[in-house]
């Protein structure tokens, strides 16, 4: 029958011999020099399957109490009081989509902050004349808007490209209209 075998499948070359058994077997077994619970093969279990983990990054420093990445920049810091009300905004989100995305649904974009490209800040400032008479401080992370009777300061959700932004004064709202793009690539 085994040569049968052999000649129907063609995967076998040649029987299994019982040298070969106990060879396989002698493998399979511990050393005699070690006892049963140790073992000097490595233990296979599913936490050990995939890349190996990398380990965490030293410290340069061992006395630091912080990574330099942790302090903020100086415009992160707050400012002082300032004892000005905070006036009426609000803050959207703005995304570029095309008659293909809005109707046919043809990218990957959702109606997600994730897919956004711009924030927008509406600010309403009743007591100003014009743009002239307020002040605009866009940062990485931080907005600043203020008149002589009030005061915006605000930490944004994402950080933004302050050197690219648009700032718009609607007289008749008497309100700023600030459009920043988002860095999306720092997310």
């Amino acid at each position: 029958k085994a040569q049968k075998f052999c000649r129907t499948y063609g995967s076998l070359e040649r029987r299994v011999s019982m040298s070969d058994i106990l060879a396989l077997s002698s493998l399979l077994q511990p050393s005699e020099g070690s006892s049963a619970g140790t073992s000097t093969q490595p233990v296979v279990t599913p936490a050990t399957f995939g890349p190996p983990k990398s380990k965490p990054k030293a410290r340069k420093d061992p006395k630091a109490i912080w990574d330099p990445a942790e302090v903020p920049y100086a415009d992160e810091i707050e400012a002082p009081r300032d004892d000005r009300p905070v006036p009426q905004f609000y803050m959207f989100y703005k995304q570029d989509v095309d008659a293909g995305d809005v109707f046919l649904g043809t990218s990957d974009k959702t109606p997600g902050s994730q897919d956004c490209t711009h924030l927008v800040y509406k600010v309403f400032f009743p007591d100003a004349k014009g743009a002239q008479e307020l002040e605009l401080d866009v940062k990485k992370q931080r907005l600043v808007a203020e008149s002589s009777s009030l005061r915006l300061d605000t930490f944004l959700p994402m950080p933004v490209d302050s050197e690219n932004g648009k700032a718009q004064w609607d007289a008749a709202k008497k309100c700023l209209c600030v459009t920043l793009p988002i860095l999306l690539d720092e997310l």
